[in-house]
């Protein structure tokens, strides 16, 4: 942002700052049409906020508003910072125009019981910008002087759920941006962003950022060394991102901001492995304030022990040798495996089969249920546990994994798997199981040690389905986990949740990790491929039917 008042120190400085102006400005220019800004006829400088979002949200096309589980977001809408568990760390780094300006990024947040706060520092620029000017002959002749230009930003942002479903931010940022060998040449400034996170459905998030709220009047201004003052655009964006499967993400933004076009951003992410994602999308970005173009973006990522490698390359349709690739490597402590704890004492546990897990032979021999074939997530769990005579198939001979698993099933399949054989039942259980239910002892044994509850009619329902954070509640209960307090475990479960200390103590179990992305989806049902492997990690099978 530089203003007429600035004069270098040389003869001619007034031609010379318009020279060094106009090249600024057609350089960040093309530049911002990587950043999704516009810089008009007024202005030379830019945000360096507007590509904070790193790697992952540059290669889904730019979407920014709701990136959840990602540090480098909340940096673009500081509600992001609300589903963040731990600490984390994160740097980018980018070399644009050819290597004429650089970018680079350090940041950090941390959680807590009252929220998370973020710390990131942001840097872009560029050094030797030469000085001309016209010769006697009309010839444009260097002057031999040349000078630097940075800008850069210090943002501190705060994140808090104040619903299970509703996450609010604000971001404070602090900018200076220098001309060197200009008098004059410095400016600061700070300004204010707001967003919030709505999670409308179970799968389905939506977002709002507002950036550069302050009024001129209200501080939100950039003032240079010559006391001239500039306002600091204001920005607003609306997004979303649904989650058709636990593997996939779906994301689109909407962006507005003064004397440019609505701009559309959209992208996917589809996480192949648990450490591989492919990430790919489309930006539009303004040519005037009528006209736009669409770039392709595309990346990946990959995750091991911690760490997270980003890449992104934006190809820009305007012009090629604008297209630019980004690097970011952030850093998140991955969830300690808490040792196995001793299942419940004074139980009458039968001899059970011993469970093999040969892979090489199991890898020869057909799958046990048709179902289920060999390379199903939960194979391993489902076969072995059949084979120890713990679950059944069904009539027909399948498994139905994909099932919702009942209330009557999985008390069945609780108390079958710890060796007990319950007494019969001489006074009436629950009213609705009668004495000839088939689950009828389980069902009450489960009962009698506090696995499971009837409702306030003193019905079981043992029909009905059972949700993921109740089958959660009933596994952890079940081996005698101690509950874990602190951050949210996933960033649809708010700390202040009834069933979040039974998830985070499954989650540092690691009984969790088939659950690919960073939502838990409490209500989703609980399936019986979920309950074989849940069930096969827990502790008590570990011991006593492991050899």
């Amino acid at each position: 942002m530089i203003n007429d008042q600035l004069t270098i120190n040389n003869e001619g400085s007034n031609y010379y700052i318009n020279i060094a102006k106009r090249f600024l400005h057609w350089s960040f220019v093309i530049f911002n049409l990587s950043l999704l800004i516009f810089v008009s006829p007024s202005h030379a400088g830019l945000d360096p906020l507007q590509i904070a979002g790193g790697a992952r949200s540059i290669a889904m096309g730019r979407t920014s508003v709701v990136q959840i589980g990602d540090v480098n977001s909340i940096f673009l809408n500081p509600a992001n910072a609300a589903y963040l568990t731990n600490w984390n760390l994160t740097s980018m780094y980018s070399s644009l125009m050819e290597g004429e300006i650089t970018y680079t990024l350090i940041g950090g947040s941390q959680s807590s019981d009252y929220g998370t706060v973020g710390i990131a520092y942001l840097n872009a620029g560029t050094s030797g910008i030469g000085v001309t000017s016209l010769g006697a002959t009309g010839r444009v002749v260097a002057t031999g002087a040349s000078f630097d230009y940075s800008n850069s930003v210090t943002s501190l942002v705060y994140g808090k759920k104040v619903r299970d479903q509703i996450a609010v931010g604000i971001n404070l940022k602090y900018f200076n941006e220098s001309f060197s060998n200009v008098t004059g040449g410095t400016a600061s400034g700070r300004d204010l962003d707001f967003g919030l996170i709505y999670q409308a459905q179970e799968k389905l998030f939506l977002g709002l950022s507002l950036q550069n709220i302050l009024s001129q009047s209200s501080g939100g201004e950039m003032v240079w060394g010559t006391g001239a003052k500039e306002n600091i655009p204001f920005t607003g964006k609306l997004g979303c991102t649904y989650f058709p499967q636990e593997n996939l993400s779906l994301a689109a933004d909407l962006d507005y901001a003064d004397n440019t076009p609505l701009l559309l951003h959209g992208g996917l992410e589809w996480r192949a492995l648990e450490t591989l994602a492919f990430r790919a999308g489309l930006e539009q970005v303004p040519l005037s304030t009528n006209d736009t173009a669409i770039n392709i973006t595309t990346g990946l990522g990959i995750k091991n022990d911690g760490f997270s490698y980003d890449y992104a390359f934006c190809f820009d349709n305007t012009l090629s040798a604008n297209s630019t690739h980004y690097f970011t490597i952030s850093y998140a402590p991955p969830e300690e495996k808490r040792p196995a704890t001793n299942p419940a004492p004074n139980k009458e546990v039968k001899e059970v089969e011993p469970i093999k897990k040969e892979k090489k032979e199991e890898e020869k021999q057909p799958p046990l249920f048709p179902d289920v074939p060999k390379d199903y997530w939960a194979r391993e769990a489902i076969e072995a546990l059949a084979q120890a005579n713990i679950i059944n198939g069904l009539p027909d001979g399948s498994y139905q994994p994909e099932k919702n698993i009942s209330r009557a099933e999985l008390s069945t399949l609780l108390i079958k798997s710890q060796g007990i054989k319950p007494a019969q039942a001489e006074t009436e259980i629950f009213k609705d199981i009668p004495s000839h239910h088939w689950a009828r002892e389980y069902i009450g044994e489960a009962a009698k040690q506090g696995l499971v509850n009837g409702y306030p009619d003193k019905t079981f329902q043992p029909n009905n389905g059972i949700n993921r954070e109740e089958a959660i509640k009933v596994n952890v209960e079940y081996d005698q986990l101690p509950k874990e307090e602190g951050p949210a475990p996933f960033s649809d479960i708010a700390q202040q949740r009834w069933s979040a200390k039974y998830i985070s103590a499954a989650k540092k179990q690691r009984w969790l990790d088939y659950i690919k992305a960073d939502y838990f989806q409490p209500k989703r049902d609980f399936t019986r491929a979920e309950a074989a492997y849940i069930l096969y990690k827990t502790s008590f099978i570990e011991k006593k039917l492991l050899p």
